[in-house]
């Protein structure tokens, strides 16, 4: 693979020791906010803290920089994956897919406890979040055993992970009717607090799973 931008380069090192130090100090905020800020029945901040504002302003800068970061680091656009054999990876990918699978189980119970309890057409379904869900287990699904076919490349050294495209992009799905589901969901104003988080998170995933299936199958 070649670099568009040879900078992308000199910035590795860097990459390699602001991207943990980012990960532990808003860790530790966060952390420190839940225990000291935040109220653990509805999710509310108790008060105002500088804390808060600190967590924050960091955040958006992390994010910025390993948004440059990555735009430095853009690849050339023929992209061929190569074959590769590692353990490593092949337990994370298999423990991935059960993890999808799991998920998908999770949603088919919110959804059959949703169906019961909610009458009507398409669109209430959808109102209701129970479409999305339905989605949601779907995709999660399949990208579970995309997973599996990306663990057997690893443990095998080939790209079989490679000759199934569309399953690679059925991720990108899974995590988008997540972010459906989170918006059109009924406010139980539990933890109001994380659903920013947990959206920015889900737009994140997006992104990498998208990156993901361009370096695994050449998408």
């Amino acid at each position: 693979m070649k670099l568009k931008n040879s900078k992308a380069l000199a910035l590795k090192p860097v990459l390699l020791i602001v991207f943990p130090v980012c990960c532990l100090i808003l860790t530790a905020l966060r952390a420190v906010e839940v225990a000291t800020l935040i109220d653990a029945e509805t999710g509310f901040y108790t008060q105002s803290s500088f804390l808060i504002v600190l967590f924050n302003v960091l955040a958006a800068l992390s994010c910025a920089f390993f948004a440059v970061y990555a735009y430095l680091s853009k690849e050339a656009d023929e992209l061929q994956p190569a074959a590769r054999k590692s353990i490593p990876l092949f337990v994370f990918s298999l423990l991935f897919g059960i993890a999808l699978f799991y998920d998908a189980i999770r949603s088919l119970a919110q959804y059959s406890q949703l169906k019961t309890t909610t009458v009507g057409g398409l669109k209430v379904m959808m109102s209701s979040g129970a479409l999305p869900l339905l989605l949601e287990a779907f995709f999660a699904l399949l990208s579970g055993v995309f997973f599996f076919f990306v663990a057997s490349g690893y443990i095998k050294g080939t790209n079989a992970a490679s000759k199934h495209k569309i399953f690679a992009l059925m991720p990108t799905g899974w995590v988008a009717f997540r972010m459906v589901h989170l918006f059109v969901r009924k406010i139980s104003f539990v933890k109001v607090s994380d659903l920013f988080f947990e959206l920015a998170a889900c737009a994140f995933m997006i992104l990498f799973f998208l990156a993901f299936a361009q370096v695994v199958c050449g998408v």
